[in-house]
C-alpha cells in the first residue's frame, strides 16, 4: 500500500513539473534587400538575413500585440559576411494594425517594420507563420547604435525594404535537468519494485 502511494506521489509530481520545464523554441527570419553600412563599410541593395532566436515562454502581451526579446541574433549580408547582434533586440507584432516590428527593447525603437498584412492581425506569436512577403521599411537604423561583432550596423533610415518575415515554433525540448530527475526517480522506482519481488 505504501509503495502504491509513493508511486501515485512520483507520478503526480511528474504530471505537475514536467510540462513547466518545456520550452518552445521560436525563430524569426527577416530576408530582404537594404542599403546602409556595417562596422563603416557601405553597401547597397544588398541581399541580407536576420535569424533572431527566442522562446514562446518569454512572450509579454502588450495593449497592441505581443512581444518576444530575442536570446540570439546574426545578420548575414551578401558579400559582407554574418555577424552577431550586440545590441539587444525583439520581436512585436501589433494586431492592430497587422504588421511585424524588428527592434531593441529597452529603449523601445523600431528598426525594421514589416509590410503590413491581415495575417498577422491574429498572430499569437505561439505558432509558426510566413513567409509573408512584402515591402517594408527601416526606420532610425541612422538614429540608433546597433552593435554587431562587425562594428555598427546602418540601415538607411526610411527606405523601402522588399522582403519576407518567417516566424518558426520547433517541437517542445525539455530541459535536461528534467529528464535526469524523472530518469532518477524512475530508476529508484524500478529498485524498489525488484527488491519487493525478490523478498
Amino acid at each position: 500500500m505504501r509503495l502504491l502511494r509513493i508511486i501515485g506521489l512520483m507520478v503526480t509530481l511528474l504530471v505537475l513539473y514536467v510540462p513547466s520545464s518545456f520550452a518552445d523554441p521560436i525563430t524569426f527570419t527577416y530576408q530582404g534587400t537594404a542599403t546602409g553600412s556595417l562596422g563603416g563599410t557601405g553597401f547597397i541593395n544588398t541581399a541580407f538575413t536576420i535569424t533572431a532566436n527566442g522562446n514562446t515562454a518569454n512572450r509579454i502581451q502588450s495593449q497592441v500585440g505581443f512581444t518576444i526579446v530575442h536570446d540570439s541574433v546574426a545578420i548575414t549580408l551578401t558579400g559582407l559576411g554574418t555577424f552577431i547582434f550586440i545590441t539587444p533586440t525583439q520581436t512585436a507584432v501589433n494586431n492592430i494594425s497587422a504588421f511585424v516590428v524588428f527592434g531593441t527593447p529597452s529603449p523601445p525603437l523600431a528598426l525594421l517594420v514589416s509590410s503590413t498584412n491581415p495575417v498577422f492581425s491574429t498572430w499569437d506569436m505561439l505558432s509558426s507563420i510566413g513567409p509573408v512577403a512584402g515591402t517594408g521599411t527601416a526606420q532610425q537604423w541612422t538614429l540608433t547604435h546597433v552593435l554587431t561583432s562587425g562594428g555598427r550596423l546602418v540601415f538607411d533610415s526610411g527606405q523601402a525594404v522588399p522582403g519576407t518575415f518567417t516566424a518558426t515554433v520547433t517541437a517542445p525540448v525539455p530541459e535536461p535537468a528534467t529528464l535526469v530527475m524523472a530518469l532518477s526517480g524512475l530508476a529508484g522506482l524500478a529498485g524498489v519494485l525488484r527488491r519487493r519481488r525478490k523478498l
